[in-house]
């Protein structure tokens, strides 16, 4: 799915900059090598990795986060809230 005035290579850096630092949990890495794939001008492609990164970065922490909480819980005991 692309967004209404969205070009697909943005949205491209996008999910590569999101991917690669869920993924190896280096936001840094992920916008960079999300900017360095793109053929096109890489000013634009900057600013759409970074904030694509940073917000991948900080779900895959969520993530952890919850299922670490959910891993201490004793057997049977009722999950709380988020």
């Amino acid at each position: 799915m692309i967004l209404p005035g969205l070009a697909t290579t943005p949205a491209v850096v996008a999910g590569i900059a999101a991917g690669t630092a869920a993924g190896m949990r280096m936001p840094v890495f992920g916008a960079v090598l999300a900017a360095l794939l793109v053929p096109s001008d890489i000013s634009d492609a900057i600013p759409i990795a970074v904030v694509a990164a940073v917000a991948g970065w900080l779900v895959a922490l969520a993530v952890d986060r919850l299922l670490a909480r959910r891993e201490a819980l004793p057997a049977g005991a009722a999950a709380p809230g988020p």
